[in-house]
């Protein structure tokens, strides 16, 4: 089965090779490869800032790529796909409108991995919600648009 993928976004750190030290995609040289690296280590994934990291920098180029529709069809991983992967998949889900029960759900799907590691709680996605809750907006995904243009604009004026 060919999925005609377009585009990957890796969003394993590169520093220390956690990628294995790839640059462009296992899937073929058609597909586009992103390195997008998020810090993870017990901080909130939305606001991590330090040790080399800006995730809230990568997470407004991430959605750049998003954005791009000849990007689709595209995949997005982390190594074990819950912790990284389940924010990016938070705020996707939450920007097209879904219900935060589904989002639970499907989050804490992720504790049927075969690949190990520890169980996700729902304790990283509340940190999610709290972050994003502070932002204006009648409803989730009017949060999350205006936490992901916080970021565009707080990133447009450092560059002043």
């Amino acid at each position: 089965m060919n999925l005609k993928i377009r585009s990957e976004i890796d969003l394993r750190k590169s520093i220390d090779f956690e990628n294995g030290g790839i640059s462009s995609s296992v899937l073929g040289n058609s597909v586009k490869y992103y390195s997008k690296p998020l810090y993870y280590g017990g901080k909130n994934i939305l606001s991590y800032v330090g040790n080399g990291y800006d995730n809230p920098y990568v997470i407004k180029s991430i959605f750049e790529i998003l954005a791009d529709s000849t990007n689709y069809p595209l995949v997005f991983y982390c190594s074990q796909g819950k912790d990284r992967t389940g924010c990016l998949a938070f705020l996707i889900r939450g920007l097209m409108g879904e219900s935060l029960e589904d989002i639970y759900r499907d989050y804490l799907f992720s504790n049927f991995s075969i690949l190990g590691g520890g169980l996700c709680s729902d304790t990283d996605l509340r940190g999610y919600i709290s972050l994003v809750n502070k932002m204006e907006g009648a409803d989730l995904s009017e949060k999350i648009f205006n936490y992901l243009n916080f970021i565009r604009i707080f990133n447009a004026l450092a560059t002043i």
